[in-house]
């Protein structure tokens, strides 16, 4: 039993026709879809030509592709660990894009890896520490789609037309979302070379997307993984396949991938998520239908309005003077119109008031599941 660190020092040894391309595959590109590429790219023109991933050892050692990503350390170990490997020998970068738009509340950043299998994986880049990225994830409860959807489809079909490979698509978080999406929304050709798309603990949809032939047409090719106390991947509508994963840590620690169980080259799988997820996933999907578009606009704009006052740009940098821009909120509160300030405090108690109601509803469940199999163990 181990992390995705282990898995690179014990099968990172055998080829892709030793070991063919799997779920754990798909958990290390999208890990490293996070490090910052930035400056390497802008040395380097990775979209007329891929960049082998050993030109960018001198940023790595520098310590500039690991400059403020979060699990420094660990992705870190995790590239070096990668660029030694026999599995993974001879992989390319290409098409890198970052894209961060305040006004338009979007972030949206992609690469390809070119892989030794003849393959290239489509990866998104899940939410970064950018607080503009966290606010496109809470606009998908009230907007669709994303402007982050839009662009991943672009990304797709211009890349499909460099590369004439067989596709995977995949990502973390958001970035899994992106490729659920771009899969089923790009060209028709383009979706036919697509092999596997890999959502690693993303949030859902809303229903009229699952509905949507676009949607339908590869949902069979969509492989949801989630760890089994998930938060992010339980969050808007699933289409209900999903793969739980175990996990060495509790609660929201969960979400970070390398934190995930792996054993003999694949996942460590668990039957069901904890109750806690199963909690989390109906008081918000509860709360959600309590409210409609706008006044789910409403909420996100205004605790988003109230950050902003801060000028911080990331999560670092707001956790860095905490204290400092805490009272800064706390001010600006003072300053939204009453009738604003009182629906988002309703708001805020209507969450908590949902929670108890499913808390009792899981219990309930769980005395009859129990009853149950006392009842088939006696017959």
């Amino acid at each position: 039993m181990g992390i995705v660190l282990d898995f690179l020092k014990t099968e990172g040894k055998k080829t892709f026709k030793e070991l063919g391309f799997g779920p754990v595959d798909a958990l290390i590109l999208s890990q490293l879809t996070y490090l910052n590429y930035d400056a390497a790219f802008t040395s380097f023109d990775g979209e007329s030509q891929p960049l082998p991933l050993l030109a960018i050892t001198p940023f790595a050692k520098s310590g500039l592709l690991f400059k403020d990503i979060r699990s420094t350390k660990e992705c870190e170990r995790l590239y070096f660990l990668f660029l030694k490997s026999r599995r993974y020998m001879g992989t390319q970068l290409s098409y890198f894009v970052n894209d961060i738009d305040q006004e338009a509340e979007k972030q949206f950043s992609a690469v390809v890896f070119g892989l030794s299998d003849g393959t290239d994986f489509v990866a998104f880049r899940g939410t970064d520490n950018t607080i503009v990225g966290w606010k496109e994830d809470f606009n998908m409860t009230f907007m669709y789609p994303i402007p982050a959807q839009t662009e991943s489809v672009k990304y797709l079909n211009k890349v499909a037309v460099s590369s004439k490979r067989p596709l995977r698509v995949g990502g973390h978080s958001k970035g899994g979302n992106l490729a659920v999406y771009s899969s089923a929304k790009c060209d028709p050709k383009v979706k036919e070379r697509i092999i596997e798309i890999f959502n690693l603990d993303g949030p859902g949809f809303r229903q009229e997307f699952f509905d949507n032939p676009d949607f339908i047409e590869i949902k069979n090719r969509v492989k949801k993984f989630i760890p089994c106390s998930s938060i992010v991947g339980m969050l808007m509508l699933n289409q209900g396949n999903y793969i739980v994963v175990d996990s060495n840590k509790n609660g929201f620690m969960q979400h970070d991938l390398f934190n995930w169980q792996v054993e003999n080259g694949d996942f460590i799988y668990k039957e069901t998520v904890r109750n806690s997820s199963i909690l989390l996933d109906r008081t918000v999907s509860d709360w959600l239908s309590s409210l409609d578009d706008t006044k789910r606009k409403i909420f996100f704009d205004t605790l988003y309005s109230l950050i902003k006052q801060t000028n911080v740009k990331t999560l670092f940098e707001f956790n860095d003077q905490k204290r400092k821009n805490a009272r800064i909120i706390l001010h600006a509160a003072k300053a939204i119109d009453p009738q604003t300030r009182k629906f988002v405090i309703n708001a805020f108690a209507s969450f908590l008031l949902f929670a108890p109601k499913e808390y009792k509803n899981i219990k309930l469940l769980n005395i009859k599941k129990s009853k149950n199999q006392a009842n088939k163990d006696k017959a």
